[in-house]
């Protein structure tokens, strides 16, 4: 016999281009839906709760500040705390609206909210950042994301919905991207991703019948 030995198996072309392009769509889902979700979340606050002006510098200055306190080594809320938050206020969020509720507190929960829901993407994408020489790259897929995201909320969705219903759909879109979905396993993704539709389909139906 020969005293050669064989290589060890090499990822191919075809597999490394696929997984790179699903790294790819990955950040730009990340980006686009915290982008969405400051468009919405204005345009629901300033519609559903109170016309008040300059109102929508609070969304803006909340989404600069998940920026920061995302991007750092050191992290101030556990990602565990985070999921929760996310999955209570969520559930709160899509409850139909009472009139014994305060303003200030319904303004409290969807600010509150999109704060944790824009911290657990931008979590994500930090989590998720290359090595030195892909920087590029990645922070082009966080403006595309990002740019759809503006595109979707702000020039597509009023067209396209009477309400603004882009907002509940873009919440349970950031549940898919919450700690106890990207951190799970595959069985538990599955009966996540389940569960999540079901509110996906019980969403519009509970807004339509408030």
């Amino acid at each position: 016999p020969s005293g050669r030995t064989e290589s060890p198996a090499m990822a191919s072309p075809q597999t490394e281009g696929s997984t790179a392009w699903r790294r790819r769509l990955g950040w730009i889902t990340l980006s686009f839906i915290p982008s969405g979700l400051l468009i919405s979340v204005t345009a629901h606050i300033s519609t559903d709760i109170a016309a008040a002006p300059l109102l929508w510098v609070l969304p803006l200055a909340l989404f600069l500040l998940t920026f920061v306190l995302a991007f750092r080594r050191d992290q101030i809320v556990s990602p565990s705390i985070l999921g929760i938050l996310q999955v209570g206020g969520t559930a709160l969020a899509l409850l139909p609206k009472s009139g014994g509720t305060s303003i200030w507190a319904t303004l409290l929960l969807h600010l509150g909210l999109f704060l944790v829901n824009a911290l657990i993407c931008h979590r994500a994408l930090y989590a998720s950042r290359p090595a030195t020489e892909k920087l590029t790259e990645f922070y082009l897929c966080l403006s595309i994301g990002g740019a759809l995201g503006g595109i979707f909320c702000g020039l597509l969705a009023p067209h396209l919905f009477s309400t603004v219903l882009e907002y509940p759909i873009l919440i349970v879109a950031a549940l898919l991207c919450g700690p106890c979905v990207l951190q799970a396993g595959r069985a538990e993704l599955r009966s996540g991703l389940r569960a999540a539709a079901i509110v996906a389909t019980a969403t519009p139906l509970l807004l339509y019948a408030a």
